[in-house]
């Protein structure tokens, strides 16, 4: 896998090194007497030097030797490596927009139907608003064990996965990728296979942090939830998921007609307030019109008797 090329060398500075001594990766600043003669690169195995005296410390190929690989096979080497010592691992929520386009068809269908029976039109953009956009909230798994580039064989031609995970008596396909995601093609021979498939997106942690990352950073980034998709699940579970859906739905446009019938005795109380209100203003007015007419009245009687007075 690697080549002698005295011309030129490659300017890549990587930051994380295969320990042979210990069997495992090693961060550059982790770096020992004892394992420093033992570093290699997880790529194409030949030998690396550490460079310490720099302003950002890394490993490089020896000599003239430069390893044919890419930056982009070096980490998705690097997350294979981590991938085969995964214990626990949190699953991401199924988003509403993940779902193949037919159950996404037959889930629009669903929800419309219930809305335009339930919920006023005028209400709801905003009753649709305050739903929730996942079918599934995010889960941690234990995995018991894992396999590492595995062929899989389907009625349609062989896939390579990159990682096999097995999670008690159920199995997982986990594809972490850099710039190139799953195609069409693999896509659908996944989906012969019926086995839940996660995508793990690297490029996206490498525009976060940075090439000179720490494999602690890694490893929270491969075990966090929003670092991850769902490229498909089963027929089974959408439909299941879909099914629960719909309850949570049902549930929300109940609480939604009783906030209606709430909001129409607030305003038929609030309409009768005002309504008491006006009458109570009225009585006033009324009452002091009354007072002004009465003293009218007595001024008129008194005026009517200076008239007699003075005939």
């Amino acid at each position: 896998m690697m080549h002698k090329k005295p011309s030129k060398k490659r300017d890549v500075k990587y930051p994380v090194a295969f320990d042979l001594l210990n069997e495992e990766l090693v961060d550059i600043g982790c770096l020992s007497e004892k394992n420093k003669s033992n570093i290699i690169c997880p790529e194409c195995s030949g030998r690396f030097i550490a460079v310490i005296n720099h302003a950002t410390p890394h490993f490089k190929h020896y000599g003239d030797f430069e390893c044919l690989g890419t930056v982009e096979s070096y980490i998705h080497k690097i997350v294979k490596e981590l991938l085969k010592k995964v214990s626990d691992f949190e699953l991401p929520e199924l988003l509403i927009e993940d779902l193949p386009e037919e159950y996404l068809r037959n889930f629009w269908q669903m929800r419309s139907k219930l809305l335009d029976a339930n919920i006023p039109l005028n209400q709801q953009r905003e009753f649709i608003n305050g739903l929730k956009k996942n079918l599934t909230e995010v889960k941690k798994v234990i995995i018991d064990n894992v396999e590492i580039e595995k062929t899989i064989k389907t009625s349609k031609g062989d896939i390579r996965v990159d990682v096999v995970a097995h999670i008690g008596n159920k199995i997982l396909f986990i594809e972490p990728y850099y710039s190139n995601r799953i195609n069409e093609d693999k896509k659908e021979k996944i989906r012969l296979t019926n086995i839940p498939t996660l995508s793990i997106s690297l490029k996206e942690f490498i525009m976060l942090v940075g090439f000179n990352f720490r494999l602690s950073d890694l490893k929270k980034w491969l075990f966090i939830d929003n670092s991850k998709n769902w490229i498909y699940l089963n027929d089974e579970l959408y439909q299941k998921h879909i099914n629960s859906y719909k309850e949570y739905l049902w549930s929300e446009i109940q609480k939604q007609k009783r906030r209606i019938i709430l909001n129409e005795i607030f305003l038929l109380k609030k309409e009768n307030v005002e309504k008491e209100k006006y009458l109570k203003d009225l009585k006033t007015k009324f009452k002091a019109v009354k007072s002004e007419i009465s003293d009218a009245l007595k001024q008129i009687d008194r005026l009517s008797k200076d008239l007699e007075d003075f005939k």
